[in-house]
């Protein structure tokens, strides 16, 4: 999915022109718009996960009529502690169904990349006794780590607007971007300064004082492209809307195409603080070498 790589990102952060990724296309666009556009016109929850970092594997394997086969995601190299998003069983053909075997809890939101399939079979009259059938199996799912706050949240907030809630996108999607960029300012600040001064520093500012100032300041320091105004204005925008909550308890209602937004900025968000960590460290190797202070 060349539209979900971190290079595609990072060109559009460093100012190049995006590129459609559709061979018949192939023409010149924004990726802020054309994202943004996307999920409010043709949201796919897999696929938006996909944008927010997440991996996507294909694998492919045969159930007979009620026979029970694992199914062993790791040969296809999932980590074996990863979390399996969304997950999605599609059979090549009609006869037998795929089963998810599951425990007395019905409703799971992740799952191992290990797992039980039975065989149902699907009869219909006239035709020959079902046997076995090819199942294709998607699997979307993120490698677990120590601290996994945004990607927890991204995760959340697509399934809020997955589900119609749009003003439940607000504060996971708010938490997302804010869990992305917090850390990878506070690691810049602490070649400046100590610990303690640090996490005062990033206490007393607030994220709106970080968004708006802070990142800007470092990206200028450093020499790396700020993050395009278009988002940090949304991002401000989220950042409101969840101090509502925070303070009143409640959201103003959204619309599909309001909370569009605020997914895209929080993916953006996050794309962003990926992008800034890695030219960060670039220039702490040309630092190392004589280079940027």
């Amino acid at each position: 999915m060349r539209f979900a790589e971190q290079a595609t990102f990072a060109d559009y952060f460093s100012g190049r022109a995006g590129v459609c990724p559709e061979p018949a296309c192939a023409k010149p666009f924004d990726w802020w718009n054309a994202t943004r556009s996307w999920i409010a016109q043709g949201f796919g929850f897999g696929s938006v996960l996909a944008l927010a970092g997440a991996q996507t594997t294909m694998h492919f394997f045969h159930v007979k009529v009620d026979q029970v086969v694992e199914v062993d995601l790791t040969a296809e190299g999932i980590p074996a502690d990863a979390d399996i998003v969304r997950l999605n069983l599609t059979p090549q053909g009609g006869g037998v169904f795929p089963i998810v075997l599951h425990s007395n809890e019905a409703v799971v939101e992740l799952r191992s990349p290990k797992f039980y399939v039975r065989g149902l079979p699907l009869r219909v009259p006239g035709q020959p006794e079902p046997s076995e059938n090819k199942v294709a199996a998607l699997a979307v799912w993120f490698v677990r780590r120590a601290d996994d706050t945004r990607d927890r949240h991204l995760v959340d907030a697509a399934r809020q607007y997955e589900a119609g809630r749009y003003d439940g996108v607000v504060v996971p999607a708010n938490i997302a971007a804010e869990a992305a960029l917090t850390p990878v300012v506070n690691g810049a600040l602490r070649r400046h300064a100590s610990e303690k001064n640090v996490d005062v520093f990033i206490r007393d500012v607030g994220y709106s004082g970080l968004m708006n100032a802070v990142v800007p300041m470092l990206a200028d320091f450093y020499g790396v492209p700020r993050i395009p105004d278009v988002i940090r204005g949304a991002l401000n925008h989220l950042r409101d809307l969840r101090n509502k909550v925070g303070h009143s308890g409640h959201c103003p209602p959204q619309s599909k195409a309001q909370a569009a937004e605020m997914l895209t900025a929080a993916i953006f968000g996050v794309r962003y603080a990926d992008f800034l960590r890695a030219e960060l460290e670039a220039r702490r190797g040309c630092s190392a070498a004589g280079g940027l202070g």
